[in-house]
This record gives C-alpha cells, structure tokens and sequence, in this order.
C-alpha cells in the first residue's frame, strides 16, 4: 500500500518560525567568530568499539543512527566509503550545530525508509510540497544507477518498490544544502557554496564515488571552517 504525504503549509510556516527561534539561540555570526578563534582546536579519535578491517567484518549494524550510511540501511556491502559518509554528516554537524539527517518514524513508514527519504530529497527536482522538509544538495545519485543502488541490498525491497521508488514516502520538499546553510543558518552564500562543493561529492548514494579521506584533504576549505563554523 502506498500513500503520500500530503502538504501543510501552515506546519511549513511554523518550522520556519522554529528555525528563526534556534538561530537567534545559536547567537550572532559574528559571536560564532569570534568563539572559533579563541578556541583551543585539537582533535581526538576516540571509540573504535564498532572498528573492523576491510577484510574482516564482524557485523551489518555500524555506524550512530544520524551518521549511517545509505549502503548499512539497505544491508549492502560496506567499506571504508562509509567512514567517508559519517565524516561528511559530522562535518556538516560542526558547522551549523544540527544533525544532517534526524529521522523518524511515521504512521506507515519506518525510521529508515524517512532516512532514506532523507538522503533522497535534494535530487527531487520535481517533487511536491509536503509535511517536513527532506534536506540534501544536488544529483547525490545518478538517475540510471540509482535503481541499481536501491535494490542491491538485503532490505532493498522493503523500502523501495521495482522502479525505485520509495513505497511509502513519495513526495518530497526539495530545499538544497546551499540554501540551508544560508537560509537556515546565516552562511554567506560563498561559504555555502563552498561547504556544499565539499560535502555532496562525499554524500553520494554510490559508495565508490566518494572521495578519499586523501583527496578531501586537498579541498580549499580553510577559509569555509575559520568565517561560518
């Protein structure tokens, strides 16, 4: 059975009043700035529980929930590219404050199928207004491999139906992350586009076209993290 979530303009109103509300909380940009620069930034890798080799896995339940990776969700192979998706999921987490992906369930769908619907939304150029908004960029998968994507897992065919399509979410609100983090979170339209250019490549549904860990080093993202985080 399929059914579709239908608009509500005025729940769209009042999460943008919401969005208005957490960002006068978060304080000014220029307050953001300036704790930035008098922070002490050091980092540390911590927490290996869940940690395998490449050759040897010890279980199909990786990754924190917000950080998951779409290949995990649909019970797919998974390799280092889903370290990559979690990074890119953090990364967007330090700059704004906020989860990239927060799903939840629904009178008729599951909490993974609205993370799916999630990771989805942003390559939706035609989709139509609904309930909540479904945040992404754009093109995070090719229209002729991501039927392949979708059904080449172990609960593919719990979400998604033969044409790959979601079988229960099936009309979504397109809002790109460039406009998020302007929209949303104050980034200058520079710093958005720049964060985006370095996320999306990272967020793409096919796990081998990702970008290294190596290769995302090389992205000039110094002046990104130091004028928006």
């Amino acid at each position: 059975m399929v059914s579709v979530i239908k608009d509500d303009s005025a729940n769209s109103d009042g999460q943008k009043d919401a969005c208005q509300a957490k960002r006068s909380r978060r304080g000014s940009r220029s307050t953001r700035q300036n704790l930035l620069a008098a922070a002490d930034l050091k980092c540390k890798l911590v927490d290996f529980g869940n940690a395998c080799w490449t050759y040897k896995q010890f279980t199909s339940d990786i990754q924190t929930r917000q950080y998951r990776c779409p290949e995990v969700l649909l019970g797919s192979k998974y390799s280092t590219p889903a370290d990559l998706w979690s990074f890119a999921c953090i990364c967007f987490e330090l700059v704004t404050g906020d989860v990239l992906f927060d799903p939840h369930s629904g009178d008729n769908y599951d909490r993974d199928e609205d993370h799916l619907a999630l990771m989805m939304g942003a390559s939706r150029h035609d989709a139509a207004q609904s309930i909540r908004f479904y945040v992404l960029a754009v093109n995070i998968y090719s229209v002729h491999t991501f039927p392949q994507i979708a059904l080449g897992g172990r609960y593919s065919r719990d979400f998604f139906n033969r044409y790959g399509d979601l079988r229960h979410i099936r009309r979504l609100r397109f809002w790109p992350l460039t406009k998020v983090l302007m929209e949303k979170y104050d980034f200058s339209e520079q710093d958005a586009n720049d964060m985006t250019d370095f996320l999306v490549p990272i967020l793409d549904f096919v796990p081998e076209k990702r970008p290294t860990a190596a290769q995302c080093l090389s992205h000039p993202l110094d002046h990104c993290w130091s004028s928006s985080a």
